[in-house]
């Protein structure tokens, strides 16, 4: 079998309710998360809008609803 331009990433960050994701200029997807007890940025480019919307979507499925919290939520804005 062969696959072209198939990517498979490993995204080892605690997901949680209140983490900051968002969709930018249509092929990225910002994260801030926390990578033990250090909050990182992570952007990740995709081919196309429509990767970058199932990406988006997967990761807010992922997240478990707001109950016993490992870490502190995100509350500030965050503007680009």
């Amino acid at each position: 079998m062969h696959a072209d331009n198939v990517f498979k990433v490993i995204l080892n960050v605690a997901l949680f309710h209140g983490i900051h994701v968002q969709l930018s200029q249509e092929k990225f997807v910002r994260i801030f998360a926390f990578e033990g007890d250090l909050l990182v940025h992570l952007t990740i480019k995709l081919p196309n809008s429509n990767a970058a919307d199932d990406l988006y979507n997967a990761i807010m499925n992922a997240i478990t609803p707001d109950q016993d919290q490992s870490h502190p939520r995100i509350t500030s804005q965050m503007s680009f």
